[in-house]
């Protein structure tokens, strides 16, 4: 407490605080007041002097046309003379064209003047007219800035006689031309501003004995002024700490009807409302406990809700779930269709992973049905889970016979959650159980039927059925596929070996042929050489014509057993330089070349894996063929290239190196190419044998070789423009493989 009060004695009361913020206010008030006066004075003395200096100059200009035209400095001096009278003049000056100085008057010597000033002395140029200045800079210690005011001095052009000087003064000022006014010289006053401030300083004294007299005054007045507020405020101080200290029962006396006496009415308000917000506090703790409750109750409300939602949320994940399941599950079963494996073997892991995959309340045991060709009975194919007597009794079920034929005879689904009384075959022992079964229907057919068990009890599933009818509708195709798949695999083992017997029985018709035709052969030459003379002449085209016949079918023979060894005389694929090939057929070719006249350019060719055989039959057939349709008019000229390409797999844009390309070009006889297909058939003739010879067999062999490659071969034609013979092979082969 002793520290308390020793601090309240230290502490500044509000009285004094207030008395000195009041006396400071009065005195700053009071300084501001008189400097605004001395201010406002000064402004006043310094725009009387600038009007007083401009009328001055401008009349000392009016005057001094006359003197200036005529460099009169007598006069002008008169003239200046009677402004310099003025005592707020200090210099005079007047000067003519060409700034020329005609009359310089000052005071006193030493006058400052704006030549003579710093630069950062003057204080601003203010301009009258154009051209026309007055200058306001320091003049040492005084406060209001000496004036320099420089006004031209204008004149008509073109007036130098006294003449017309006299004439035209004469004139009244708006009788006179100002477009041709021009300046001719320049008058210059300064103007002193000390006379003016003696008056100021006089001034300034009788406004500071005023400033202090009413600051003393203020001072004095204020202080009971002070006491009066602050004793209400102290009062409702000391009412205030013991409100502190919980006295609810205080009051502040109002004597006065200021602000002072409404806040001690507000302050004893106060007091009342504070001890209504007691009692309303203890009210509102009671109602608060009850509002707890209530939002307790709320909560309570919305967990429930929020259990609800996260039990709708998960019940959709699981859907999600369940989805994603049943997608995994039928691209599982479209994995397994694409697996070489028999049918009933793929129908066997089907089922199992429709039973394992622990979609809905689908149980463990299924089993699935074909429809046997020829009756309308059911055999199970595959099954999983099922008891021996459940495999015994079902193996094979009619139409319409217990729940699997149902379904197949009415083609829709059969669903029981309890099968117990409606199975018709059942067996001592049996489990209850419910079953799903759905028909596999492809078109109008019916392929068999999907048993799938539910567990007793179990309620129908939307959602389950859908699945099982998916399910089944995929089996369907997957069973025509596999089935369609296995005809064509017996049907192509019956084309491959029906083609064998074909190759074969050419081969040996071809070879058992040659024996007769030999005999017919060498019987009409021995004919021909002891009975010609004695037949005639109609028995000698007989026997010509027996001699071209077995010419002709020995070598249509020959030409068969070449067609047929292309396969039976196979020789395995071994590295071959085409080149070189080349360079054999022309060897063999070159005879023929020479009597023909033409020849055969051939580039480098590349080395691949082939026959190396046929690759001489191939190359050989393709150049003899441009050799022998020649035209007449023309030499043949046949052009063999090659190179190594790389081919482009069909829909994915890639290009994958392994191809050869053989090109065999000629300027000979060309061909229509709508006969493209034709010529590389067996016995396949454009042109009659007596214009060209051979049997028609070349191109059917080359097109066998390529083919056996694994390529292809081509032709562009044009009638009359030579022909062109692409053969595309593979680069690489398997080494050893006679296919």
């Amino acid at each position: 407490m002793r520290n308390g009060s020793a601090m309240l004695l230290l502490r500044p009361s509000l009285q004094k605080k207030f008395t000195l913020l009041v006396s400071l206010a009065i005195v700053s008030t009071s300084l501001l007041l008189s400097y605004y006066f001395l201010k406002a004075y000064e402004r006043y003395v310094l725009m009387e002097l600038e009007e007083e200096g401009q009328t001055l100059s401008n009349a000392l200009a009016h005057n001094c046309e006359y003197g200036v035209l005529l460099s009169d400095k007598a006069q002008l001096t008169l003239l200046a003379k009677v402004v310099y009278e003025d005592p707020d003049v200090r210099y005079v000056t007047i000067s003519g064209e060409n700034n020329e100085l005609l009359v310089d008057l000052e005071a006193e010597p030493g006058v400052i003047r704006p030549e003579n000033v710093r630069p950062q002395d003057i204080l601003r140029k203010q301009e009258v007219e154009s051209g026309e200045f007055v200058t306001y800079f320091k003049t040492g210690k005084s406060r209001i800035p000496a004036l320099d005011i420089l006004r031209v001095i204008r004149s008509q052009r073109n007036t130098r006689h006294a003449e017309e000087l006299g004439m035209l003064l004469q004139q009244e000022a708006p009788d006179r031309d100002k477009a041709n006014m021009v300046v001719i010289g320049h008058v210059r006053l300064g103007i002193s501003p000390e006379k003016a401030l003696s008056n100021i300083r006089s001034i300034e004294r009788d406004i500071g004995i005023l400033t202090g007299g009413v600051a003393i005054l203020g001072i004095i007045l204020t202080l009971p002024i002070v006491r009066f507020a602050v004793n209400p405020i102290r009062q409702l101080v000391e009412a205030t700490q013991k409100i502190a200290q919980g006295d609810l029962t205080q009051k502040v006396k109002a004597k006065t009807r200021d602000e002072i006496g409404d806040l001690a009415k507000s302050f004893n308000r106060m007091v009342v409302d504070l001890r209504s917000s007691r009692d309303e506090i203890d009210k509102y703790s009671r109602t608060l406990e009850e509002r707890v409750r209530q939002r307790t109750t709320e909560l309570d409300q919305a967990n429930d809700r929020l259990e609800l939602e996260l039990a709708e949320r998960k019940r959709a994940e699981e859907e999600i779930r369940q989805n994603l399941q049943v997608q995994s599950t039928l691209n599982r079963l479209l994995q397994i269709s694409v697996e070489d494996i028999p049918l009933e073997k793929m129908l066997e892991q089907i089922i199992v992973e429709l039973t394992s995959a622990n979609l809905f309340s689908l149980d463990s045991q299924g089993s699935i049905f074909l429809a046997e060709e020829g009756s309308d009975v059911l055999v199970m194919k595959a099954q999983s889970g099922l008891d021996e007597p459940v495999r015994t009794l079902c193996a094979r079920v009619p139409f319409g016979k217990c729940l699997c034929g149902r379904a197949a005879s009415e083609r829709k689904v059969v669903f029981t959650n309890s099968a117990n009384g409606r199975h018709e075959n059942q067996f001592v022992g049996m489990c209850a159980h419910g079953h799903c079964c759905v028909p596999i229907l492809y078109g109008d057919r019916v392929l068999g039927v999907l048993n799938i068990y539910v567990k007793n009890g179990h309620d129908k599933n939307p959602k389950e059925e859908d699945f099982l009818v998916t399910a089944a509708n995929t089996l369907a195709g997957i069973i025509e596929r596999k089935r369609t798949q296995e005809a064509l695999k017996v049907f192509t083992a019956k084309l491959e070996d029906s083609n064998k017997e074909l190759v074969q029985f050419a081969y040996v018709a071809s070879h058992d042929l040659q024996e007769p035709l030999r005999k017919i052969s060498a019987f009409g030459d021995r004919l021909a050489t002891k009975c010609r003379d004695s037949l005639d002449e109609q028995g000698r085209d007989y026997l010509d014509r027996m001699q071209s016949a077995a010419k002709r079918m020995q070598t249509l023979i020959e030409g068969l057993l070449l067609f047929s060894r292309v396969t039976t005389k196979a020789q395995p694929f071994v590295a071959v330089a085409l080149s070189d090939v080349m360079r054999e057929v022309l060897a063999d070719l070159e005879i023929r070349i020479e009597q023909m006249g033409g020849r055969v350019e051939c580039g480098e060719l590349p080395t691949i894996d082939a026959d190396p055989l046929q690759m001489r039959q191939l190359l050989q057939n393709l150049v003899g063929n441009a050799l022998k349709f020649r035209r007449k008019e023309e030499a043949p000229v046949v052009t063999v290239s090659g190179r190594l390409l790389n081919s482009i797999e069909e829909g994915s844009g890639k290009r994958q190196d392994g191809l050869c390309e053989i090109i065999v070009q000629d300027n000979g006889i060309g061909f229509e190419e709508k006969y493209v297909d034709r010529i590389f058939g067996v016995f396949q003739r454009l042109h009659g044998r007596d214009e060209y010879e051979g049997t028609g067999i070349g191109l059917a062999i080359c097109k066998k070789i390529v083919e056996r490659h694994g390529g292809a071969i081509a032709a562009r034609s044009a009638l009359g423009r030579g022909s062109t013979f692409i053969a595309t092979l593979p680069a690489k082969q398997n080494r050893g493989d006679n296919p």
